[in-house]
């Protein structure tokens, strides 16, 4: 009869370890993907900021063509300005969308962490959650490079 309360105490204790380490792993995915939404906030703005500097100097290009005193450097500078306006928007398009998974993966592993790990197979929805989170900083590398790339070829 001991042996088999020794036993259920050691189950017991071993199921709240496992609840535990669910909690600290979802915590720690929340706290990433906090992270990571507050980064690529960041650089969307200084992005949209480049942006709205470039359409402005675009403006002022387009009255110096419209006015016919444009050389061939004023039309080779108005091209310059829209293929960078234009890769700087998809870079900051991918920057919104990964704002957005970030925000709805964040949210789930803070729900996950409070609320649903009184549920037994939660740790399923944690390597689920690791897995995509794993995916979404694979995805975030490749933008950090690409922004990279395009700064070390405008210097």
């Amino acid at each position: 009869m001991k042996l088999l309360y020794i036993e259920n105490i050691k189950s017991i204790l071993m199921e709240i370890l496992y609840i535990e380490n669910i909690k600290y792993i979802l915590t720690d995915l929340w706290n990433f993907h906090l992270v990571n939404i507050g980064i690529f906030i960041a650089i969307f703005t200084v992005l949209y900021a480049f942006i709205v500097s470039k359409k402005n100097e675009l403006k002022a290009i387009s009255e110096t063509i419209k006015s016919g005193k444009a050389a061939p450097e004023t039309y080779q500078k108005e091209k310059f300005a829209i293929n960078y306006i234009d890769g700087l928007k998809t870079i900051n398009g991918k920057c919104r969308v990964i704002c957005i998974i970030s925000f709805v993966l964040g949210v789930v592993c803070w729900v996950s962490a409070r609320i649903l790990v009184v549920f037994y197979n939660v740790w399923i929805l944690t390597i689920i959650l690791c897995v995509a989170t794993f995916g979404l900083l694979i995805y975030s590398l490749f933008i950090f490079y690409k922004i990279y790339r395009n700064y070390k070829k405008q210097t």
